[in-house]
């Protein structure tokens, strides 16, 4: 017998120290550190009580007290029916998996509740209450699924309307764009500091009229620069952008420079610039002194969108 209250008692003290190991494991396993606010201390204290109560409904066995385990296993079947009416609003894997898991836990202590109620009468009106309550938690599920699933349809139906949809424009002299263009675009460490390293890119972007997007950052040089000045584009608008960097491989098209863009969500794009050099005033330049007495610029020749994971990042 004294095993019986040895197990009630190490369950007592593990309950909150398995709360802490499983939270270090999270974060080992997110290889990011979790930061614990006011909910977090709210959903942990819950579960802690939570998991008390199944101790307690334990202890009810220990002592051979019967209405004490009526009572809180009513108390555990109230918690577990609006937990799972909760997760009916969430559609993930986790949530699904907690969904079906607290509704088997609920049967099963539905059904032993029900078994050792003495008065055979009181059982029959029992079941009849507890088969309308799993009937319409089902019911409610198929409900919710179904509304989880139209809100996801519209909500991918929204983001497909505000993608941006834009095209280049290539600038091979940038004293020309004044009229043409309206905003200047570039990076704000640029934009205050001015421009002057080795390759200066100059290109034009055209929005379509389906939605505004923002430019947000250009990277070069291996690193994003914030853009923060004239880098909203609305519908139709033409803006020139701008910015200058160091790292050219002596290739004919430099291909390590990328564009962030953000539609009205918050949602981020990412574009791959291909960058080729154009000499002015030559259309070819054939010598090395030719090359010395012409001015050089760069402009796109070309953009293709991307996933960040396939952004070139030095290691």
């Amino acid at each position: 017998m004294w095993w019986k209250w040895l197990i009630f008692g190490v369950y007592f003290l593990l309950i909150p120290i398995s709360i802490f190991i499983s939270k270090k494991f999270l974060e080992k396993l997110m290889h990011k550190k979790i930061e614990w606010t006011n909910k977090h201390t709210q959903s942990t204290i819950s579960l802690i009580l939570f998991l008390y109560l199944w101790n307690f409904f334990y202890l009810s066995f220990l002592i051979n007290n019967l209405p004490m385990r009526f009572i809180i296993g009513g108390l555990i079947l109230l918690i577990t029916f609006y937990n799972v009416s909760r997760l009916f609003i969430k559609g993930n894997f986790v949530s699904n998996f907690l969904l079906v898991s607290e509704f088997i836990i609920g049967i099963a202590l539905s059904v032993y509740l029900i078994y050792i109620i003495p008065n055979s009468q009181l059982q029959t009106i029992i079941i009849s209450v507890a088969a309308a309550i799993f009937g319409g938690l089902l019911t409610l599920a198929g409900v919710g699924k179904t509304i989880q699933k139209a809100e996801r349809d519209k909500k991918e139906e929204e983001r497909k309307k505000v993608k941006p949809i834009f095209t280049y424009v290539r600038i091979i002299e940038k004293e020309k764009v004044s009229n043409i263009y309206t905003k200047r675009c570039m990076p704000t460490n640029q934009y205050r500091k001015g421009i002057n390293k080795l390759n200066n890119v100059y290109f034009g972007i055209k929005n379509s009229d389906q939605s505004i997007f923002t430019i947000t950052k250009i990277r070069f040089d291996n690193e994003w620069h914030e853009v923060e000045l004239n880098n909203t584009v609305i519908q139709n608008e033409k803006i020139f952008v701008e910015f200058s960097f160091n790292n050219w491989d002596n290739v004919e098209i430099c291909t390590n420079c990328y564009l962030e863009v953000e539609d009205i969500y918050k949602k981020k794009y990412y574009y791959q610039l291909f960058i080729e050099r154009i000499w002015n005033n030559s259309s070819k330049v054939t010598s090395a002194f030719e090359r010395s007495t012409r001015t050089q610029c760069h402009t796109l020749c070309g953009i293709k969108e991307v996933q960040f994971k396939d952004i070139e990042i030095p290691e």
